[in-house]
């Protein structure tokens, strides 16, 4: 399976912002929940390598299921713009915005997704750095 590496370069009080490193002309960034120590619905995920596959269900059409997240279940990729639309989960963009109330937001979500699962139908394992602390 392809590895491929998220480094979290920003990680406020609000949100985690990253970018996957692999190979691709232009980064795809993602964001996150901030760090609140692993805490289920309010926390981004601790660092480190997970399997990724490939997951439907009538919420996400399409999305990667993480696996063997310490502590955690149901951590998807999926697409979405703001922190508000995660409860945990890590979501690729095309580009970095800001919302109507001053806050990270990532664009063209649907379209990283996309990119991600026309490049990894098989899946793949993410590498998760903490470039930040």
């Amino acid at each position: 399976m392809k590895e491929i590496t998220l480094y979290r370069f920003f990680m406020g009080p609000e949100v985690t912002l990253g970018y996957l490193e692999e190979g691709r002309n232009a980064p795809t960034y993602t964001l996150e929940r901030p760090w609140r120590d692993n805490a289920r619905n309010i926390s981004c995920i601790p660092e480190g390598k997970y399997t990724c596959t490939n997951y439907v269900s009538q919420r996400f059409a399409r999305a990667f299921e993480l696996h063997n997240v310490p502590g955690r279940e149901a951590i998807l990729i999926h697409a979405g713009n703001e922190v508000s639309d995660t409860q945990g989960c890590i979501m690729p963009g095309m580009t970095l915005g800001l919302t109507t109330k001053g806050l990270p937001t990532v664009m063209q979500s649907g379209t990283a997704l996309g990119n991600l699962m026309a490049s990894y139908r098989q899946g793949f394992i993410l590498n998760i750095k903490n470039m930040v602390r």
